[in-house]
């Protein structure tokens, strides 16, 4: 396969079956590449490989590539814009350093992710599998990003980020942070609460706030939240909090506290919207919305909005 010679912009390799494709090295050579998306290929550069001066989107999928190549050809695509990341490699640490990177998105097992010369990112989303994030082996916290204006984050193993939390008394403030998604939380798990309030509490800017609960009996353990501990020492105010969405309630009396905190302590917030887990809810989630419907709200504008959980309406 000869790439170079044909002034290749946009590069597209996707194989679905059979051993991963080594790549041929003609590929190094197209330094007019803007665009290049792979997957089950390895990535192995030859040593005289000084990265794509003109790339400015990389999409790798199941990839085989080492740590340090990959932060190598990172920093070596000063254009780049737009980094998806999905793979099978287990990373010690990912580095990132990419001054023109304004999105990311990241699937995969990493001790660590360290962010540097990052300043214009402002969209990342990030989902981990199990033991996907293990700050309690070793890894850092130096993965918050303090540019970012929309965080989507999806870890199985939310008690291992929680530990992170809990050694870092303070978490970095995420200055420009406005939109924050957070899925697969336990929240009768303290270390999901710890995570959920801990990112919310050093977001000053944060407007909208989206949860999708997720509850089991795995889920009730010795660390579960009393919830006097909530409700007794907390003290926190989301100043800039408008929109709250609740996905997947089960309707616990923690997820139900947890409801309470934000109304308590958002002043301006104007809608909460909360959609009941069909599969959990014997009666549409009617006793949810009684309950919450009598909670106080700080915020005179506040408004809570059912969402029925067969229908598609509000």
């Amino acid at each position: 396969m000869f790439l170079s010679s044909n002034g290749v912009r946009e590069f597209t390799l996707q194989i679905w079956r059979g051993e991963p494709h080594k790549l041929p090295s003609s590929l190094f050579s197209c330094q007019k590449l803007t665009d290049l998306n792979l997957r089950y290929c390895v990535f192995t550069p030859p040593t005289t490989f000084n990265g794509f001066s003109r790339v400015v989107c990389l999409e790798f999928r199941e990839v085989i590539i080492k740590a340090k190549t990959l932060a190598s050809l990172v920093s070596s695509c000063p254009l780049l814009e737009q980094l998806t990341l999905e793979s099978p490699t287990a990373f010690g640490c990912l580095e990132i350093d990419a001054p023109n990177l304004k999105v990311l998105h990241l699937v995969g097992i990493f001790n660590s992710i360290c962010f540097k010369n990052t300043s214009h990112l402002a969209i990342v989303s990030m989902r981990f599998p199990p033991n996907g994030m293990r700050f309690n082996e070793g890894g850092t916290f130096d993965w918050l990003i303090f540019f970012v204006a929309y965080l989507f984050l999806k870890i199985c193993t939310w008690p291992s980020l929680g530990a992170g939390i809990a050694q870092h008394r303070r978490l970095p403030t995420l200055t420009y942070l406005k939109i924050l998604k957070l899925s697969d939380i336990c929240l009768e798990l303290a270390e999901d609460v710890r995570c959920a309030l801990g990112l919310n509490r050093f977001s000053p800017r944060l407007h909208k706030l989206t949860i999708e609960a997720f509850s089991s009996r795995d889920c009730f353990s010795d660390s579960v939240v009393k919830l006097s501990e909530w409700r007794g020492k907390l003290n926190l105010y989301f100043n800039e909090l408008r929109e709250v969405g609740m996905h997947n309630v089960f309707g616990t009396s923690y997820e139900l506290v947890f409801i309470m905190i934000l109304l308590d302590n958002s002043p301006i917030l104007v809608t909460m919207v909360i959609k009941p887990d069909p599969t959990k809810v014997s009666d549409g989630g009617l006793r949810i919305l009684k309950e919450v419907s009598q909670f106080r709200r700080l915020s005179p504008m506040a408004k809570i909005t059912y969402k029925d959980p067969d229908a598609n309406q509000v």
